[in-house]
């Protein structure tokens, strides 16, 4: 018998005894691989199940805010709604820790009342910033600030929550982007107005702010045309409302309904946030229509703990 011969009788019974000599290697190289492939297809198929969406037509990836998945409510602590209490910062903080313990990741300060005092506004920012930071390197909760930029990076909050007459977004980018790019004491030049004096002492104003993080730009609109010009727009999330009647302006926007919210899923892939008279009852068909969040701010005044730990029962 020729060599050639002895090597296909070599081969053909490795093939057909695979659990003895070489050809166990083989087998359990082959096994191996076949085991790693079945639990990637398996672990593959579970995200894209997880990441499906039945409101759209087609499996959506986990939308991510910053780095982690977007919250499911959207706390909104109102200023005026604190105004009559005898420290309102305190109160609002003390209402700030119930949301947070109850499960809130996330919570926007807004103050609409009282804008020509700008000094109360920001006190109560920083100590919902000591609140929502706790201890340690990673916050208990994001915190924005509704309107203005210069509360937001005052009381290093992690972003801002813009309305349709604000600073633009595009504007509101470069600003942050600025603040983020200054390296650990890199003094700012001082730019004079031309018909200004130069200063006594000193012709550079210290940084005290330093930035590794993306700060957080959302967007609010009250119809399609305006959702399509935000999906453009250099902006984290898009808020889309009223859907349902409120009172917590003094002067809404039309509804907006659920169909409207059901479209502008369509629209953008941004994260979307629905405003606007949502409560425990009607918040599961908000989700249904496709919103990432609900925005509340009525509905969780009462008993607060109670009222989150619904919310994330319902919303899921």
């Amino acid at each position: 018998m020729d060599s050639k011969s002895c090597m296909l009788i070599r081969v053909n019974l490795v093939l057909q005894f695979p659990c003895g000599g070489e050809g166990a290697g083989v087998f359990f190289v082959w096994a191996f691989c076949l085991l790693l492939f079945s639990t990637a297809s398996i672990l593959l198929l579970c995200w894209f199940a997880a990441s499906f969406d039945g409101s759209t037509p087609a499996c959506r990836l986990p939308v991510l805010f910053g780095t982690m998945t977007f919250p499911a409510l959207y706390p909104m602590i109102d200023f005026s709604c604190f105004a009559a209490q005898p420290d309102p910062v305190l109160a609002i903080v003390s209402y700030a820790e119930e949301l947070i313990r109850a499960g809130a990741t996330l919570i926007q300060l807004r103050d609409k009342s009282q804008p020509e005092q700008p000094k109360q506004f920001l006190s109560c920012a920083r100590e919902l910033r000591r609140v929502t930071w706790g201890i340690g390197t990673t916050p208990r909760a994001t915190l924005i600030i509704n309107d203005r930029v210069d509360i937001c990076l005052a009381s290093d909050a992690d972003g801002v929550h813009l309305g349709q007459n604000d600073l633009s977004p595009a504007s509101v980018r470069r600003i942050f982007d600025s603040v983020i790019s200054r390296p650990l004491g890199t003094p700012t030049p001082w730019v004079p107005h031309p018909f200004a004096a130069s200063p006594a002492q000193s012709s550079e104003i210290p940084s005290e702010r330093v930035r590794e993080k993306k700060l957080l730009i959302g967007f609010s609109t009250h119809n399609l045309s305006q959702l399509r010009e935000a999906d453009a727009l250099p902006v984290d999330y898009i808020a889309i409302g009223p859907v349902f009647a409120t009172g917590s302006k003094a002067n809404p926007d039309p509804v907006v309904g659920l169909e409207v919210v059901r479209q502008a899923r369509r629209v953008t892939k941004k994260p979307l946030v629905a405003i606007g008279g949502i409560t425990r009852l009607n918040c599961s068909q908000v989700k249904a229509a496709g919103a990432d969040a609900v925005a509340v701010i009525s509905d969780l005044l009462e008993s607060p703990a109670k009222a989150v730990a619904d919310f994330l029962r319902v919303l899921g």
